[in-house]
C-alpha cells in the first residue's frame, strides 16, 4: 500500500437466525488486526447486536466492525 492509498477490503459476517455470530470472513490489508475481536465474539456466543454496540477505545482497523454489524440491520430491516 502506498502513502495516500485508501484501504480496501471486505468483511462478511455469518450468523444464525437468532442473530448469534458464527464467523467472520475478512479480506484486505491488515485484516488480521481485526480478527481478535471476531474470535472473542464467536467464542463468547455474542450476537451481532452485542458486537455492534461495543465501544473500541483504540482506533484501529477494528473500527470496521461496527459498520459491518450495522449493515446487518440494513439487510434484515430490523
Amino acid at each position: 500500500m502506498q502513502k495516500g492509498d485508501k484501504p480496501r477490503g471486505m468483511i462478511r459476517l455469518v450468523y444464525t437466525k437468532n442473530r448469534r455470530l458464527c464467523c467472520a470472513h475478512l479480506l484486505g490489508y491488515r485484516a488480521g488486526e481485526m480478527l481478535q475481536g471476531y474470535v472473542l465474539a464467536t467464542g463468547s456466543g455474542l450476537s451481532v447486536t452485542a458486537v455492534s454496540r461495543r465501544i473500541h477505545a483504540y482506533l484501529t482497523l477494528w473500527q470496521a466492525v461496527k459498520p459491518a454489524c450495522k449493515f446487518y440491520y440494513h439487510i434484515e430491516g430490523s
